[in-house]
């Protein structure tokens, strides 16, 4: 499985298992029939006489060991290909037909939603860290509260020194309690 980095223009290869090669390092997208698979866009079913054609007209060049059968399909998301899925045979050149392709297609689908939903939890893991220490390292008095109720749901530090009021006791509290008595009855909730 090779994974594409748009920053780096990369790819990687964080699942790899082979009976010839080892896994290589990060590497610049290039000519390889990963890479042309993933500029397309298309599923691939490359034996030696396709790829042949294509390393002719330079739309691919040997990366690795030779291979007899090669098929790669992309990992596409709904909204991008992230990378391409490789299978290869070293011995025999009709190892794979479109049953195969139409297969590791279907695979392949899977696993690039998996990997965009994994991305995208991480992504929200990562915001929700990135607020809780905005909110709680803010030096202004700062809450989160029910807009219903008016309900303090969460407090940071800096409103609790503001008002001396513990994180328990702002949590029974509502905003309208900060307000002076005048002020609460003009004060409408919707």
């Amino acid at each position: 499985m090779a994974l594409h980095d748009q920053v780096t223009d990369t790819f990687t290869f964080p699942f790899f298992a082979d009976q010839v090669d080892m896994a290589p390092a990060p590497q610049k997208v290039g000519r390889s029939c990963t890479a042309f698979v993933f500029r397309t866009g298309s599923p691939m079913l490359i034996p030696q006489h396709e790829f042949d054609r294509l390393a002719t007209e330079g739309e691919v060049e040997l990366v690795g060991s030779q291979s007899p059968s090669w098929l790669g399909v992309p990992l596409k998301t709904p909204t991008a290909t992230i990378g391409v899925l490789v299978v290869q045979h070293y011995q025999a050149e009709n190892a794979y037909d479109i049953r195969d392709l139409e297969f590791l297609s279907s695979v392949g689908g899977h696993i690039a939603l998996a990997i965009e939903r994994r991305r995208s939890e991480d992504a929200l893991r990562k915001n929700e860290e990135m607020f809780r220490l905005l909110f709680t390292y803010n030096p202004l008095p700062t809450w989160v509260m029910d807009r219903e109720s008016l309900g303090f749901l969460e407090v940071n530090e800096a409103a609790v020194l503001q008002y001396g009021y513990s994180q328990n006791e702002f949590k029974r509290m509502s905003v309208l309690e900060l307000r002076p008595e005048e002020e609460r009855a003009n004060i409408s909730i919707n």
